[in-house]
């Protein structure tokens, strides 16, 4: 299994080629200054190793290193991110960071199970919009049986059930897996992992999950291991996005990935997900780190800056590169306010789910169960 994830590790990292993006050493002299003024800058990130937002996280970091900031990734990604949120607010550093993945932080804020209650808009103050994406269906065919003939069959409610993974319980994932079951009156059942990792290889073995909800480079991951085995079925975004990969004998691949409901019309306009990922500080932090390392994201994410290259990286592999602002990421966590739609269905699924917990499926080995347990 080990030498499984690495593979599909290096196939995620094998397009990263690090430059400096070297205008911004005079274009914000100053905040580079006042960040190296850190023995070394915290990046915590609210996710495990090999999944999308650490493929993101760990280019920024590389793009801070280039510019002469030293600079750490600490993953940690147990309990949906929420560990590594309760870190950082009880944090004292001016030099620590959190990292959200795919609107983990402001996901748990709605949930009443956690302890102690985080909420990013209370407790945080936001630094930088990094990214944001849609996620993107794989589907698993089978080592054995013929799977689905045509893509059709999957709106058909008799066929037999399957099992849907997630990075884990209370994810983003998990959300769009089980509104996914749900609004196309499916019998399937969640399951969470503990990572995207993890998620990914419960996919490529073929015994575990069919389906996968996960970011663009973690599917195009498994994509490109397995490209006789994995179907990709679409994006929860509203319009196509192109992604462009090398596989594994290092050739340049362009594929198009149409929206989901555009395939499933049973779905409707309002299956729009677009997670965020982005960094936040301690609110109780000097306020003159996070605006130096605000205004070095800008430069660092603008397109026309000289020798960047984050921008056409991760455009190539599907996000929708931020400008970079505090402000932008401050409206992306207003999205998922107790009121808004996604809130609303973040509770409806929850409740439910909880409530069946006692009564679910047998949960396929190197899963959690529903409640989180490890199986």
């Amino acid at each position: 299994m080990r030498h499984v994830l690495l593979i599909l590790m290096s196939i995620l990292f094998n397009q990263t080629f690090i430059f400096a993006s070297v205008a911004c050493k005079d274009i914000e002299k100053e905040s580079v200054d006042k960040l190296k003024s850190c023995i070394s800058i915290t990046l915590t990130l609210a996710a495990g190793p090999g999944g999308g937002s650490d493929t993101v996280t760990r280019e920024f970091g590389a793009q801070l290193n280039a510019l002469g900031i030293s600079n750490v990734i600490e993953n940690i990604g147990a309990a949906n991110g929420h560990i590594a949120a309760t870190k950082v607010k009880n944090s004292k550093s001016n030099c620590q960071f959190l990292v959200t993945s795919n609107s983990n932080i402001s996901l748990n804020a709605l949930r009443k199970d956690l302890n102690p209650k985080i909420d990013p808009l209370v407790d945080f103050k936001p630094v930088s919009l990094l990214t944001t994406a849609p996620f993107v269906l794989a589907y698993r065919k089978p080592t054995r049986g013929t799977g689905f003939k045509e893509t059709s069959e999957l709106l058909d409610a008799n066929r037999p059930a399957q099992f849907f993974g997630s990075a884990g319980m209370g994810g983003i994932g998990h959300i769009i897996s089980s509104a996914f079951i749900k609004k196309l009156g499916l019998k399937d059942t969640h399951v969470p992992y503990t990572s995207s990792s993890q998620a990914s290889l419960g996919l490529l073995q073929g015994e575990q999950i069919s389906f996968l909800f996960e970011s663009p480079t973690t599917i195009l991951g498994a994509k490109l291991y397995k490209p006789n085995e994995i179907e990709i079925l679409g994006t929860t975004g509203d319009k196509p996005i192109k992604v462009t990969a090398k596989d594994k004998e290092g050739n340049k691949k362009t594929d198009t990935f149409e929206p989901l409901n555009k395939n499933f019309p049973k779905l409707g306009a309002e299956f729009n997900f677009q997670p965020y990922i982005g960094i936040l500080r301690n609110k109780d932090a000097d306020p003159t780190y996070g605006d130096a390392l605000e205004k070095l994201s800008s430069c660092i994410l603008n397109p026309n800056t000289k020798d960047n290259t984050f921008n056409k990286k991760f455009t190539d592999r599907g996000y929708s590169i931020a400008n970079g602002s505090a402000d932008s990421l401050m409206k992306a966590m207003l999205a998922y306010q107790k009121d808004s739609p996604i809130a609303q269905l973040y509770q409806q699924v929850m409740t439910e789910e909880m409530s069946l917990d006692s009564k679910s499926e047998p949960t396929p080995s190197g899963a959690t169960s529903e409640s989180g347990r490890k199986n």
